[in-house]
């Protein structure tokens, strides 16, 4: 047995993990459930029938529960109206159930209570931004919409799965962005750590994520070594919802802007205007996916 697979979740690591220190411990993490897997598989599948999605999303009760919760957000406005998983589906659309569903299987990944370090309501809030932001860019540069939500929902899952994995680090990472006063991604980089975009993109690769979900997750952040249309998409989505919470909180934040793939993607004023727009609407849905999964 290695000394990465003989640290248990919760214990410090004895070292700075590689990322295959990081890949031999995804054993430890809860494993994505199977109508999660089944999600996975169908997501290039443009033909799937709405009613074999509700089947497979209410086999799991669970994951079919914060669904409906989700659908009663005041985000799709129907508010107390929805209670059933085949309602939901109606309210929010095929492709965004979809998605939905996938975060919510994701949302199993949670650190140990008390663990410092990150807050899971602003780590969904902002996942939320930079899906909507997501969306809408893609619209504007004629790209599939409901793929860039789905990147920009899960871009940041590397950083839940260090949480879960080790704590500890998450902690220094925490006091080292404090410090140097910098984004998560330079406070990897200081303190030598994998970036929580290839941890992530990792885990979409371990659970058979379709290429182009774990080229955005891995290339949102520098050194940007392979872009593409929809990692330009998801870097400037979530600068924007970066840029937008310090604006609203008044707290200085250090803002990662890729101005090649600002360039690239050719964003007039109003299409801009309309991805910020859609940042303010992440709030209450946000607050749905950060509850216990019940």
């Amino acid at each position: 047995m290695t000394e990465a697979q003989s640290t248990r979740v919760g214990e410090p690591p004895p070292h700075t993990p590689s990322i295959d220190d990081i890949i031999i411990r995804f054993g430890d993490l809860p494993g994505l459930p199977a109508v999660a897997a089944d999600l996975v598989s169908s997501m290039d599948d443009d033909d799937l029938d709405l009613s074999e999605l509700v089947t497979k999303i209410e086999c799991d009760q669970a994951l079919a529960t914060k669904i409906v919760r989700v659908a009663n957000s005041p985000f799709f406005g129907m508010m107390g109206k929805v209670s059933s998983v085949h309602q939901a589906a109606t309210v929010i659309g095929l492709r965004t159930i979809r998605s939905l569903a996938l975060a919510s299987a994701m949302s199993s990944l949670r650190p140990q209570a008390g663990a410092p370090g990150i807050d899971l309501h602003e780590y969904w809030l902002h996942a939320f931004q930079t899906a909507l932001a997501s969306r809408e860019i893609a619209r504007a540069v004629r790209f599939g919409h409901d793929q860039a939500f789905l990147a920009g929902l899960i871009h940041d899952i590397g950083k839940l799965v260090l949480a879960v994995l080790y704590p500890d680090l998450i902690e220094k990472l925490a006091a080292k962005r404090a410090e140097m006063n910098t984004s998560w991604s330079e406070a990897e980089r200081a303190l030598g750590l994998p970036s929580h975009g290839s941890v992530g993109a990792a885990l979409a690769k371990h659970w058979h994520f379709p290429e182009t979900l774990y080229r955005a997750i891995e290339g949102h952040h520098p050194p940007f070594d392979t872009p593409d249309r929809i990692t330009d998409i998801v870097h400037i989505a979530d600068a924007l919802a970066v840029a937008y919470c310090a604006a609203r909180t008044g707290k200085a934040k250090a803002i990662e802007l890729n101005g090649a793939a600002f360039k690239r993607l050719s964003l007039s004023d109003a299409q801009l205007r309309r991805a910020v727009r859609a940042l303010s609407q992440a709030d209450d849905i946000a607050m749905q996916m950060s509850q216990e999964r019940a």
